[in-house]
């Protein structure tokens, strides 16, 4: 996924009608994507609107929504001061091409004013202080490139969930990246990092130089951007993470997707691999391919073990048709997974009849 895709596809920008920044502060850019659940829309646009740093530019995304919220995305482009409104004709989401929307992103990130760029998803909020945090990290070190929030879970109705990624979160103010991309890839044993998703605020000029966004968002995050220099964290700062069952993630396992073909095409595009090779060393690259190797496999795994357990036999039984025909060396393994968790399934709902 390229600049250059998302500056020839089917969309019109509409600037912003009022506009109103104090000079001498830098510009932080948050745009979201919206399609549906014009009650979750209203909730992150508001917590955007509500912010106490007064240079935050808003991108509204319309990516083919759903009349009731392209309604609202078009008043609040008209009553909204530093909000400009990008609209797509048709939905870019696909199932065979479930990354795509990040075409919207990088419309977005052409047309941003702002120094800093961060994507907020349309069920996601962060809190009233999240953009003057976030630039205070960059204004504070120049060395910044990448910076991030406390992620803290909330459920549908927005009430927070009981488990914290405060105690895998331990990294101070600043932390080289290249640091964060090794304990992630060696699977976190300094519990630098944890995050449901993206989180980062990412400088513009270091998107723009690597392609922009990629269909390995999460990752790139870490593993293309944070690598380029110091990454930034604010505690305080909070991105209240939404769950909820109509996530994207949940639906594909529901349905028994994998995306292992699509993943190995995106590992490609993302020009990950490429650049490591150019700034590590071969034994450091080889790290890297291992993690790669693992969290394609992990996947597939993921979806067979969840399938198993919620005795979901439909999900189950084409989350292995997938598995044959999108990696067939994995086949075997998934048969012994899958059989191993229905097994221990039926071992604990078993046991406390007979006790």
């Amino acid at each position: 996924m390229s600049i250059s895709e998302a500056a020839s596809s089917d969309f019109t920008f509409f600037p912003a009608e009022n506009e109103f920044y104090v000079q001498g502060r830098p510009i932080l850019t948050v745009f979201i994507d919206c399609y549906y659940r014009l009650d979750l829309v209203k909730q992150s646009i508001n917590s955007v609107l509500l912010q106490d740093y007064p240079n935050v530019e808003l991108i509204l995304i319309d990516n083919g929504a759903d009349s009731d919220v392209a309604e609202y995305l078009a008043e609040i482009h008209k009553k909204a001061s530093n909000t400009s409104l990008i609209k797509f004709s048709v939905n870019q989401f696909t199932w065979n091409d479930p990354e795509k929307p990040v075409i919207c992103w990088n419309a977005a990130l052409i047309h941003a004013k702002g120094e800093y760029n961060f994507h907020l998803g349309y069920d996601d909020c962060i809190s009233p202080d999240f953009a003057s945090r976030m630039v205070a990290l960059f204004v504070e070190n120049r060395e910044c490139i990448t910076a991030a929030p406390m992620p803290i879970s909330i459920d549908d109705f927005g009430k927070v969930n009981p488990s914290s990624l405060s105690e895998r979160n331990t990294r101070g103010r600043y932390t080289d990246g290249c640091d964060l991309a090794f304990d992630l890839i060696q699977g976190n044993p300094r519990k630098l990092l944890a995050a449901p998703g993206g989180i980062f605020v990412i400088k513009r000029e270091a998107l723009l130089q690597h392609g922009g966004y990629d269909r390995m968002s999460d990752l790139s995050q870490i593993l293309k951007y944070a690598i380029l220099g110091v990454s930034g964290f604010d505690r305080e700062a909070a991105l209240y993470w939404r769950h909820h069952e109509g996530q994207l993630n949940k639906q594909a396992k529901r349905k028994g997707m994998i995306f292992y073909a699509m993943l190995e095409r995106a590992w490609v595009d993302s020009g990950i691999i490429e650049l490591w090779k150019k700034k590590f060393s071969p034994d450091e690259v080889k790290m890297l391919l291992d993690f790669k190797k693992r969290s394609l496999r992990m996947t597939v795994i993921q979806v067979l073990v969840e399938n198993a357990a919620k005795l979901n036999i439909r999900g189950l039984a084409l989350a292995l048709f997938n598995t044959g025909k999108e990696c067939p060396m994995l086949l075997v393994s998934g048969f012994y997974i899958v059989a191993r968790e229905l097994a221990s399934k039926a071992y604990r709902t078993f046991l406390p009849r007979r006790a």
